[in-house]
């Protein structure tokens, strides 16, 4: 018997699964907006300055490649913390340092399974794997407003009143700070009334923190989960280092678990350790070294803030550059909302056949929501995108 036959044909990654394509595509002025990494001006993914010092001083340590503890380095997991929740007693905490934020929503998503919740609700649209992973943990996901596709703004009322229906014993998925894909984000008071009503209704919060300092700031991103410290009992937190570290393939990423009571804390962690044994076992102790020198260094941390505030002020410049390149070419919509959007991304607003016209003919890669990765676009090529988009409208 052939159990292989089992298989049946598996749809491309709707991110990663366009590489293969964009290499194959001869045309010599093709462009790739697609994939969710911070870009240079050279179209070269950043080495932080931060990151090779301390890269350098690890060198010089000689340090083993022995296994780091289950939940990793408990320096890196305080690190993680003080990042995150700054202002508040580490008693109620349990961090694990993770195989990146996806192993860390994975972790959260087998977390809740144990914990009884069976439905997770997540705002559409929302970076495509999360539905997958959350499904991989026994879940059953479903869709609720997010994004308004007409007025490019988020639709908080239909926001609250989805929030409002969803049946005891389920979770909601909230992003904060650069919503993935259309970079807009709630304001403060509507983030209030948001955890108002999970308050309320007793929904348990699952927050995904990808994009840390690319919105307002270090401190001011951190806000929305400050409110969510204060108000609810119990949350969980995922965090990736791969954007605001540049450490994309090291794999380094945080879960956080908060507990008012403090009494089930520790079988938060216990759980949490039986779970990540029982798939990644360990987290890659590279990624965690470099965190722990940088954030332990005055000297190395001043200088991540700073070129991680150059990034941000770069991309919010880049989209005031890339909207003048838009309005020279007459559109028939008018994009400012690109400015108000924050991070990497924004919706363009085209439909699918307007994406795959834009690849075929000029060889434009868009992902098929329209999604634009602003800090891969340049000075030198935001004309000849500005005229593609253009000629497909």
């Amino acid at each position: 018997m052939n159990y292989f036959q089992a298989f049946q044909p598996v749809a491309p990654d709707p991110i990663l699964g366009l590489a293969p394509i964009y290499q194959k595509d001869p045309n010599p002025n093709k462009i790739n907006l697609t994939i969710g990494v911070y870009q240079t001006d050279q179209s070269q993914i950043t080495l932080f300055k931060s990151v090779y010092e301390a890269e350098k001083i690890l060198l010089g340590q000689k340090l083993n490649k022995g296994y780091a503890p289950m939940d990793g380095d408990p320096a890196v997991r305080a690190e993680i913390l003080k990042l995150t929740a700054p202002n508040n007693s580490a008693d109620h905490f349990y961090v694990a340092h993770t195989a990146g934020s996806t192993s860390a929503i994975r972790l959260g998503g087998d977390l809740l399974k144990i914990m009884g919740i069976e439905n997770i609700y997540i705002g559409e649209p929302t970076w495509p794997n999360h539905q997958h992973v959350f499904r991989c943990s026994g879940l059953k996901t479903f869709n609720m407003p997010y994004y308004n596709y007409q007025t490019h703004q988020i639709e908080f009322e239909q926001i609250c009143q989805a929030l409002e229906k969803i049946p005891p014993k389920s979770a909601a998925l909230f992003q904060m700070a650069c919503h993935n894909p259309t970079g807009c984000d709630p304001s403060t008071e509507q983030w209030k009334k948001i955890v108002e009503i999970v308050k309320s209704k007793n929904i348990f919060p699952i927050i995904d923190f990808a994009y840390h300092g690319f919105g307002q700031g270090l401190d001011e991103d951190i806000h929305p989960f400050q409110l969510f410290l204060d108000q609810v009992d119990e949350v969980f937190l995922c965090y990736s280092f791969a954007k605001n570290f540049g450490l994309y393939g090291e794999r380094a990423g945080g879960f956080i678990a908060f507990d008012r009571s403090k009494k089930s804390i520790a079988l938060v962690g216990d759980h949490s350790k039986k779970v990540i044994r029982s798939f990644y076992s360990s987290p890659p102790i590279n990624g965690g070294r470099i965190i722990k020198t940088i954030l332990q260094s005055a000297e190395l941390k001043k200088m991540w803030q700073q070129e991680l505030g150059e990034m941000r002020m770069r991309l919010k410049g880049l989209r005031e550059l890339f909207v003048k390149a838009l309005e020279k070419e007459n559109f028939p919509v008018d994009f400012k909302f690109l400015l108000r959007d924050q991070g990497l991304f924004s919706l363009m607003g085209l439909n699918v056949e307007q994406v795959l016209k834009l690849r075929s003919q000029s060889g434009v890669y868009l992902l098929d929501n329209s999604r634009i990765n602003i800090a891969a676009l340049r000075q030198d090529n935001m004309e000849y995108v500005a005229k593609s988009i253009r000629k497909v409208f």
